[in-house]
């Protein structure tokens, strides 16, 4: 399943403001966590230096992902998280990473035999389709 990035922010952060590009979103409030360093790449590659915007970095990218919902500024998440949150009306999708290599994958060994693991496999193809 094809990955690539959105730059999500609640309705009540962004209000009006018009944005085409991820560069527009500059001087913006960010929310970020300190793992995920394929979405601080695109950042960077689209002129933001996150260094000289207002951050604030979270644990997890749950804890950045709660607080882009709550308005507190911009954070950039998987497409597929930010199709569904999209849908749901939590957020407004402000610009997409377009042609990424990014995707996910199921990897599984075919030595292992586990019913659940199937399970769960049949169950994330079917997700993953949505």
């Amino acid at each position: 399943m094809a990955a690539g990035h959105v730059a999500v922010a609640a309705p009540s952060y962004i209000g009006d403001r018009p944005v085409t590009c991820l560069g527009d979103l500059k001087g913006s409030r960010w929310v970020v966590d300190g793992m995920r360093s394929e979405e601080r790449m695109w950042i960077a590659e689209n002129g933001i230096d996150l260094n000289e915007e207002t951050v604030t970095q979270f644990p997890t990218s749950q804890f950045s992902r709660e607080a882009a919902l709550s308005g507190l500024g911009i954070t950039v998440l998987p497409a597929p998280i930010a199709d569904q949150l999209e849908r749901d009306g939590k957020v407004i999708k402000l610009c997409e990473e377009e042609n990424s290599d990014i995707a996910y994958h199921i990897l599984t060994r075919p030595e292992i035999v586990s019913p659940t693991r199937d399970v769960f496999v049949k169950w994330l193809r079917a997700a993953a389709s949505l």
